[in-house]
């Protein structure tokens, strides 16, 4: 039985994958980014150049202890890849964030993800 090559995860990436089944799925949860300020980026993996984060919005929302750094803490990078950075919160503080996608095969939007953050 072959499972793959295993990778340590990497807190300052993100890595947001599309099932088969039209579903998003993340590769940390909860992710537990070191520094300070915190940085994150969020990258789309599309091969298939289907997926994208909506260009409008930002593509993540972050909740929890909003405060006014935060609130506006994420900026779209380019169509598969947003960043996030804010100033480090007080030890055990979570956010949690949605992650929104789009198929650009039909402009619909794939069901949310509402993972974490582990500060």
């Amino acid at each position: 039985m072959h499972f793959g090559h295993l990778t340590a995860p990497n807190p300052t990436n993100v890595n947001v994958f599309i099932t088969a089944g039209n579903l998003i799925v993340v590769d940390q949860e909860p992710d537990r980014p070191p520094g300070d300020p915190v940085v994150i980026f969020f990258s789309l993996d599309d091969q298939a150049g289907r997926y994208a984060f909506p260009p409008d919005t930002v593509p993540v929302t972050m909740r929890g202890i909003i405060i006014k750094e935060v609130a506006n803490a994420c900026n779209f990078q380019t169509k598969v890849q947003f960043k996030c950075k804010y100033p480090r919160p007080s030890a055990g503080t979570v956010y949690h964030y949605t992650v929104n996608v789009l198929d650009s095969s039909g402009g619909q939007p794939i069901p949310s993800l509402d993972p974490s953050i582990m500060n």
